[in-house]
């Protein structure tokens, strides 16, 4: 069994409408007793009720049922919220689930009885879309065989083509005694035929920006090329989405304007205050931009940003790659990064490394105080038996 729980998809909008969704599924096991799940399920053979199109698909069976839909929505709604922003996910998630339910309902209007409840067709839904839009990047996983375990870096478009493969496995072989389990599988099935067909409809008109990261560009083998954006306006870093959406001409625009384009979208996201948003640009640019840098007075704002939210994950990152590429680096980044992995992330060796790193005279007395101290703390950590990861030195 693999199991997801995060991902290295760059997110563009935090996950607030997620955490509602998962919210409102605790409250609905919590609060809800057996007879009245009964009522918000999904019945099969008693006519259409389309207030069921929406909430069956809150209602759970049992905490591991519940559990495990919670898992797989928070890993894939990071992909999709990520790039769409709170209210178009919302539809989203609510429109996959009503979409599927009413299908479900009206193929069933001639069964004796039956019923349905449960995200799993919306997270197999979002789980297609995450296969469209972003199929190269990597879900963490953590995966269980017999009394083994570990962690592993899984591909979206693996781990989406394995669990849809298990899905017609199980139709085909046990598909013509429908049982609970084949039953199951169509729902998941259609669940991810809806997401599937939505996440393309959104990519191809131009609603979704994968920056030619998509399935259809990966297939093409023109990943990474962006789009000539003639007659499209630039991105409003406030709404987080083109502010015009004339056609647009696939074409490969010329390293110098890509470059120039992801230094404009990061300095308006940072004068804007959406240090989410910054990050997101700064994280695709780097990987999709040959060779570029923002420029020093955008890559500290940047870093502060990321320190003053304390996102210290996010904030290492930009900090080493700033120590890394930067012609110029400055000592003081190389003393808040030494600070944030000794004081938040008990990382003492690399704290050591990068204090090395400092050159001689290049902080003012306060400071050379301050990295004296950091670097004793940093000591006694690892006399006290403080473990890590090996990191870079710079």
């Amino acid at each position: 069994m693999i199991i997801p729980w995060g991902t290295d998809a760059p997110i563009y909008h935090r996950p607030w409408a997620t955490m509602a969704l998962m919210a409102a599924s605790i409250t609905a096991f919590v609060l809800l007793d057996a007879d009245a799940a009964d009522e918000y399920s999904l019945v099969h053979g008693d006519g259409l009720h389309p207030v069921q199109w929406i909430t069956s698909n809150f209602i759970h069976a049992n905490i591991m049922h519940l559990a495990g839909n919670l898992i797989f929505l928070w890993s894939f709604a990071l992909v999709v919220e990520g790039k769409v922003g709170f209210f178009p996910f919302l539809a989203i998630y609510l429109g996959l689930g009503f979409v599927q339910c009413g299908l479900e309902q009206m193929v069933t209007l001639g069964f004796a009885e039956g019923s349905s409840f449960g995200s799993s067709a919306i997270v197999y839904g979002l789980m297609a879309m995450a296969l469209v839009w972003a199929p190269k990047n990597e879900l963490n996983c953590l995966w269980f065989f017999g009394f083994r375990s570990n962690l592993v870096d899984m591909s979206i478009l693996w781990f989406a083509v394995l669990y849809i493969a298990l899905e017609v496995i199980e139709v085909v072989f046990w598909g013509a005694a429908m049982g609970v389990t084949a039953a199951s599988a169509v729902l998941h099935l259609s669940g991810a035929a809806l997401g599937f067909g939505l996440g393309t409809a959104l990519l191809k008109f131009g609603w979704v920006d994968c920056e030619g990261w998509d399935l259809y560009a990966v297939m093409k083998g023109r990943q990474g090329q962006v789009r000539d954006t003639s007659g499209v306006e630039d991105e409003d870093p406030r709404a987080g989405r083109k502010t015009s959406r004339k056609k647009a001409v696939e074409a490969s625009a010329s390293p110098e304007d890509r470059a120039a384009s992801a230094t404009r979208k990061l300095k308006g996201h940072l004068e804007s205050g959406s240090v989410v948003e910054a990050f997101g640009v700064y994280d695709r640019s780097v990987r999709s931009v040959a060779g570029w840098t923002p420029p020093d007075a955008e890559w500290l704002a940047l870093i502060q940003a990321l320190l003053a939210a304390e996102d210290w994950r996010d904030g290492v990152t930009v900090m080493e790659d700033y120590l890394r590429r930067s012609p110029k680096p400055s000592a003081r980044v190389r003393l808040r990064l030494a600070q944030v992995l000794v004081k938040e992330q008990q990382r003492p060796a690399h704290a050591i490394k990068v204090l090395d790193g400092i050159p001689e005279g290049a902080l003012p007395e306060n400071l050379r105080a301050t990295a004296s101290q950091l670097r004793r703390q940093a000591e006694r950590m690892r006399e006290d038996g403080v473990l890590e990861l090996e990191g870079e030195a710079w």
